[in-house]
């Protein structure tokens, strides 16, 4: 038995993964397909600077051609619109009901590369109520009172040189604690300025975000009123990657929303093949999050700390991870401003208890 003064709880959990993985935790449900073995798994780490999105085939390929022989700001622009829609019933253990089906999605522009150097991104967002009874408030597919929502969540300018990317206005972030969260109708977004370096064997990511739009909102806050803080803060943060090759990965992050909260997350990876058709992954992680200055929301946080290890082994497309975590004490604190890197964070149940 685990000594009562050590606080902690010991969680395995496995799970065979053959399809869309359940891990809401390792922000499985991004735009793109679930990984077919060990090795094209990423970890939240990885996830901190983002690699260009997958060009998708044109709907329309005859509106393309003309545009061609123009420079590559608008020959390379995409327009997308993506629908989506969403039932959820929640019967909690605590006799509360939720339930709402909402329709929405987004409409989406993204430029070329003006010389190599300059492109912009624009992208609106709505979730509209087709059932939605209010005494059932609560799933977050719609604002509170089962209200619709519409709000332009991206709005950006980007300069790139030499590999650096620096991003101004409103953008995704995916950082093991500040991301899209984006598991209901509309993602998480923020109003910050970053610097990434997303490609070669060292990627970068450092920046401040100033406002966050949460999941089920239209209104950008500061992140520590987003917290329960009566002020205005926003988040620093920096991270490092080395990402040597497909086999090896080490990285770590940081971050702080002055006289609130901080945290400093560091991860592992390594990739084996065990034969032409079996891989086999370990990756381990640290997470330790901390108080900050004036301490704004009181006693309400403390000093925590999470360490994970996962296993995962692949063959013919079907993938099996066995996941072990740690949980210090307080661990339990909510992840305001996304959801959390932790292994053993799923969707139905979250692994995090002290």
């Amino acid at each position: 038995m685990v000594p009562r003064r050590a606080q902690l709880e010991i969680v395995i959990l496995a799970a065979a993964l053959l399809a869309f993985p359940a891990g809401a935790g390792e922000r499985q449900l991004e735009d793109g397909p679930a990984p077919k073995s060990a090795r094209e798994i990423k970890t939240p780490i990885q996830r901190m600077t983002p690699k260009a999105p997958a060009e998708r085939p044109t709907l329309l390929p005859w509106l393309s051609k003309p545009l061609e022989k123009l420079p590559p700001f608008f020959a390379d622009s995409r327009l997308e619109a993506r629908f989506r829609t969403y039932y959820l019933r929640e019967d909690r253990t605590d006799g509360v009901l939720s339930e709402a089906w909402a329709m929405g999605g987004s409409i989406s522009y993204r430029s070329g590369w003006l010389a190599d150097l300059f492109s912009a991104e624009l992208e609106g967002f709505t979730s509209q109520p087709i059932v939605a009874p209010q005494d059932r408030d609560g799933t977050e597919l719609l604002e509170p009172g089962q209200n619709g929502y519409s709000v332009l969540g991206i709005a950006n300018a980007k300069l790139r040189y030499k590999g650096f990317i620096l991003t101004g206005g409103r953008q995704y972030l995916d950082l093991p604690y500040v991301n899209r969260d984006d598991h209901r109708m509309t993602p998480n977004t923020f109003e910050a300025i970053s610097l990434e370096k997303p490609e070669g064997r060292i990627n970068l990511a450092a920046g401040y975000a100033w406002n966050i739009k949460e999941r089920n909102s239209d209104e950008f806050v500061s992140f520590a009123k987003d917290a329960g803080a009566d002020a205005d803060r926003g988040f620093a943060y920096g991270g490092l990657l080395w990402d040597r090759n497909e086999d090896f990965h080490f990285g770590v992050f940081t971050g702080v929303v002055p006289d609130v909260k901080g945290g400093a997350f560091t991860e592992l990876g390594v990739v084996r093949d065990l034969t032409d058709s079996w891989e086999a992954r370990l990756d381990g992680q640290f997470n330790y999050k901390f108080e900050v200055g004036d301490k704004l929301l009181g006693d309400e946080l403390d000093d925590t700390w999470n360490l994970g290890i996962r296993a995962a082994v692949s063959h013919n497309d079907a993938v099996l991870r066995l996941g072990f975590g740690i949980a210090g004490p307080n661990s339990q604190e909510r992840d305001n401003f996304g959801v959390s890197p932790l292994y053993v964070d799923l969707m139905q149940r979250t692994f995090n208890r002290p």
